[in-house]
């Protein structure tokens, strides 16, 4: 079990406490913050987990892709507050806040170190039609004209700004937290500005580590200049980026809801810490067993 008597911070190569390295795994999902179709998941297998956020009112979870589950699923609490079917972006959820709190508490139970993910990409395009920066869809009619651009520098970040503040300080107090700007945002290299403007906003507001995580369809080097204390890149395990501080490996992007044992031995092998990203009951998401993975990873923190 994890001594949480002090932060966690990022080393140089490592997530450390009290200047001794971590041994950190472990798995993830979509719906282990924000309730989709009335599900929300269990916190998964090993002491370190990725917790999702959502930012629309529905999730369409057909995407063309083998872990499909075909569905529109009503998704919450999410980050803003919504009456009468329009969202006020002045107004973070006190739901939503409530929820991840909870979340990052039972956590801190059983032990885990979590990242806590400011914003969703990889399902924003699909979501659109009920998403919160949708102008049609919140009282300020605020946002971009086209779904991809939602995670780039806009006049929108205002609202965005006030609800990575409303989480850091609700959560300030925890020793188990670390931040990562988001999963996957779309707007290619518009989208690097706007998470090194994340980045620099969170340096300002805490001394807790903010990740980078992988754009769609751009190379990871923009990472190692942005001031991310850790990153998570879509890269080879066998290839450790030469990053200066810890390096997430996580099949989501490189491999989802398909195992792949022989890739985590590789990513550990290679100084990186493995992610595994699971289906759990095959509800919002549907893949195989992917015990071997989890076993991988239990086998690594024990």
């Amino acid at each position: 079990m994890i001594d949480f008597n002090f932060p966690v911070e990022a080393g140089s190569r490592w997530f450390e406490i009290n200047n001794k390295p971590l041994v950190l795994g472990g798995d993830h999902t979509w719906n282990n913050v924000v309730s989709m179709g009335g599900q929300l998941a269990p916190l998964g297998s090993g002491n370190f987990e990725r917790l999702w956020t959502y930012e629309a009112s529905k999730v369409n979870t057909n995407f063309g892709a083998p872990w499909d589950t075909d569905k529109i699923l009503d998704a919450g609490p999410i980050p803003w507050s919504q009456k009468r079917n329009k969202f006020n972006l002045e107004e973070v959820n006190t739901d939503y806040l409530n929820r991840l709190e909870s979340r990052v508490r039972a956590a801190l139970k059983q032990g885990k170190v979590v990242a806590v993910n400011f914003f969703e990409g990889s399902l924003v395009s699909k979501s659109w039609e009920w998403h919160s920066f949708n102008p049609k869809n919140n009282i300020q009619k605020a946002g971009p004209k086209y779904s991809n651009l939602v995670h780039t520098k806009g006049p929108w970040n205002k609202y965005q700004l006030m609800y990575v503040k409303a989480v850091i300080q609700r959560l300030e107090k925890y020793n188990n937290v670390v931040y990562e700007v988001g999963n996957e945002p779309q707007g290619r290299t518009a989208s690097i500005e706007w998470s090194k403007m994340i980045i620099d906003k969170v340096n300002s507001w805490t001394k807790k580590p903010i990740g980078a995580s992988h754009i769609s369809r751009i190379p990871y080097t923009w990472m190692l200049s942005s001031g991310a204390d850790w990153i998570s890149p879509s890269t080879s395990p066998y290839n450790r980026p030469n990053f200066r501080g810890p390096v997430v490996f996580d099949t989501d992007h490189s491999s989802p809801l398909r195992t792949n044992v022989s890739g985590l031995k590789a990513a550990i092998n290679n100084d990186m810490i493995p992610w595994v990203m699971d289906s759990y009951n095959n509800y919002v998401l549907k893949g195989p067993n992917l015990s071997a993975d989890k076993d991988v990873i239990t086998g690594l923190i024990r």
